[in-house]
């Protein structure tokens, strides 16, 4: 679907003459940090991938200062606290921790430094555009969930595609495919070749607040204090840090 929009566009893509490293490395840290996310929430539940997500940030900052020599202002690191806090505030509000499992405990704490890892890793590669880190993304993903996906089924291809003659099985992936990869993936990539890895982070938090909002909107979930205070943290953070970063 990317290649027929970028055909269409006329939009052009040069790989040539840029480093690799920081793209392969970006490649290579998505599908992980993915793979560390589900295991994570498999064997433990969502409302401590919502911690760790929170938590991320940190990871990201610190990751930036060695890295990037990526260094937030003072009141920025204070300030991104507050989304942190907010995420937490939100996937508790309601929900039993339950209990702690040690496999589990361990995919979500490589998942936090992995996914502030993709942060730095997507700032380090912006010498390519949105567009070709995008690609270079959804090739990667491609690859290692494909063959993922064959070594579970045993080799089965004709299993593999079974899944596609159901028609909702279809207009899910296609909705996740222009939203959640394409049009998600292109705007990051283009948000962090112009902001700083603090301030990503900060707007990575919203995802947190935008869930609960389609939740309520769409799904008509119920909404407690709790999540409301969660929500008031994370504008509040996400304004601050950008407000101080000027």
């Amino acid at each position: 679907l990317l290649v027929i929009f970028l055909a269409i566009r006329g939009v052009r893509l040069d790989f040539r003459g840029k480093r690799f490293l920081p793209l392969l490395s970006l490649c290579i840290v998505e599908p992980v940090t993915f793979f560390f996310e589900s295991y994570g929430i498999y064997y433990t539940n969502s409302t401590y991938a919502g911690i760790a997500q929170a938590l991320s940030t940190v990871a990201a900052i610190v990751l930036g200062m060695i890295f990037l020599k990526e260094f937030p202002k003072k009141k920025q690191a204070v300030f991104c606290a507050l989304p942190m806090l907010g995420v937490i505030f939100i996937t508790t509000a309601g929900q039993k921790l339950g209990v702690l499992n040690p496999i589990g405990l361990a995919c979500l704490f490589l998942f936090c430094v992995t996914s502030g890892g993709y942060k730095v890793a997507n700032k380090g590669a912006s010498a390519f555009g949105p567009y070709e880190r995008t690609l270079a993304l959804l090739i990667s993903c491609l690859l290692v969930f494909t063959a993922a996906a064959l070594i579970e089924r045993g080799g089965e291809v004709r299993g593999y595609f079974e899944p596609l003659q159901h028609s909702e099985f279809v207009w899910a992936v296609l909705a996740l495919c222009v939203l959640a990869s394409i049009a998600a993936n292109t705007l990051a990539n283009y948000a962090s070749g112009r902001i700083s890895v603090a301030k990503m982070s900060a707007f990575a938090s919203t995802q947190a607040l935008v869930s609960t909002f389609a939740g309520v909107v769409l799904l008509h979930e119920p909404i407690n204090l709790s999540a409301i205070a969660g929500i008031a943290l994370i504008v509040a953070g996400v304004f601050l840090v950008n407000r101080s970063g000027q």
